[in-house]
């Protein structure tokens, strides 16, 4: 897989995401004003190609925040849609964008603030997304973390369904902090949650279908 890039440097790549014909790149700590707010680069290949041409840039709508980091978590669905956590805006309480995609390579943007979170809570430090839900982590929200589950409705807006925080959760172990889906299974990583025992991560294993 090729990328054709001239305004991308290596050491600001903090993660990516390829689905289909669209691939998105973080670069949270990327800012022309070393803000660390960040960015969001996507990227477009014609069928049967091995090479990505880049389409977009965007940055947070909150472009006087400093370390925000805007494209820390990014998640592109089936349908083209992506979202972009920035765990940093808000003075830590953080933000999630969603991206629409409308036609061909276009999009437009919603955004989903997380008001119920606590100070600092990382809200978009984990992000997950298929067609009907969308699930953010924010692992320092309370003592030990939660995530958030949002439904995708009729008009395409998304709705906050469920607050889902761990079953025997401890002080800081940072539930949330990593968020995967697959078929309606939702997997949520506390990587903090047993290092006191025996350095193994735990996990939770839940349908979103049960949430809704």
């Amino acid at each position: 897989m090729n990328i054709i890039s001239h305004h991308l440097f290596s050491l600001s790549i903090f993660n990516y995401v390829c689905v289909g014909e669209f691939l998105a790149v973080g670069a949270p700590e990327l800012s022309t004003e070393a803000l660390n707010r960040g960015y969001v680069f996507v990227y477009g290949r014609s069928e049967g190609s091995d090479t990505f041409q880049f389409l977009k840039r965007w940055q947070s709508s909150h472009i006087s925040q400093r370390d925000g980091r805007f494209g820390f978590s990014v998640v592109v669905n089936e349908d083209g849609n992506i979202a972009v956590g920035a765990p940093g805006e808000r003075s830590g309480k953080g933000s999630v964008y969603v991206y629409k995609r409308i036609a061909g390579p276009n999009w437009t943007r919603d955004e989903i603030l997380g008001e119920d979170v606590s100070i600092s809570a990382q809200f978009g430090y984990g992000v997950a997304m298929d067609r009907n839900f969308l699930v953010v982590g924010a692992p320092q929200d309370g003592n030990s973390g939660s995530v958030f589950i949002y439904e995708k409705q009729t008009t395409d807006s998304w709705a906050f369904s469920e607050q889902l925080t761990s079953n025997d959760g401890g002080v800081s172990d940072y539930f949330g902090a990593s968020l995967a889906m697959d078929n309606n299974n939702l997997v949520v990583g506390s990587p903090n949650a047993a290092t006191s025992k025996d350095f193994v991560s735990s996990v939770v294993l839940s349908s979103c279908m049960l949430f809704g």
